[in-house]
């Protein structure tokens, strides 16, 4: 009886060391497929960039470009300057316009007494070449007016060109400082929040790295 009770103690025995045995054969198999499958698993490539996480506080900004562009002192001096050149334009052509006016008139006069008199072919002559010269002048005056309001316009444009490229790094600085991910203008917004409009700080800063711009004119290239 108690050589029984021995033999079924050792073979309890044998049963823990096998287990044991076992769980060590799979810890030790656990590793190895561990190990494989990191070594199979193609390593970061450093050069390569990594994509940021979004930061939680993160937004959008709204600005009005139209404003910015109409209400900075910049853009204010381009627009008095365009005005003062273009009313001395204007009234240099008007003064043409009215001389061709007196002119036309008076060719009108002119041709009513050639008819009524008959005037001989001198005078007839003269009349023609006086008809031209004036036909000329009107195209003139017509070319004219045209390629002063393309100039005019160009210059203005070339200033305001200026005042964009003075804008550009303030607006990426003003997004840095906000912490956004997008600048949008007011147009393309159907409602937001007042906190997210930067118009007013837009033009502040411009202003005072630009307070002012001058138009070109007349342009570098003489209107003809």
């Amino acid at each position: 009886m108690g050589g029984r009770r021995s033999w079924i103690a050792l073979s309890l025995a044998h049963r823990v060391a096998l287990a044991i045995l076992l769980a060590c054969i799979a810890a030790s198999l656990a590793a190895l497929l561990a190990v494989s499958s990191a070594a199979q698993t193609p390593s970061a490539d450093p050069t390569r960039p990594v994509a940021a996480a979004p930061s939680a506080s993160a937004q959008v900004v709204v600005i009005s470009m139209e404003t910015v562009r109409s209400q900075a002192q910049a853009a204010r001096s381009v627009a008095a300057q365009a005005a003062q050149i273009r009313g001395a334009i204007e009234a240099e052509l008007e003064a043409r316009q009215q001389a061709l006016s007196a002119e036309e008139q008076a060719l009108v006069a002119l041709r009513q007494e050639l008819a009524r008199d008959r005037g001989g072919e001198e005078a007839s002559a003269q009349f023609e070449a006086r008809a031209a010269r004036f036909e000329r002048e009107v195209r003139l005056l017509k070319r004219d007016r045209r390629r002063i309001a393309t100039a005019l316009r160009d210059a203005v444009r070339i200033a305001l060109k200026r005042l964009d490229d003075v804008l550009q790094p303030i607006l990426w600085e003003i997004m840095e400082e906000a912490n956004a991910v997008i600048m949008i203008d007011e147009r393309e917004v159907v409602a937001n929040a007042k906190s997210l409009d930067v118009t007013g700080l837009a033009i502040k800063r411009l202003d005072a790295a630009l307070p002012s711009l001058e138009v070109q004119w007349p342009p570098s290239e003489t209107v003809e």
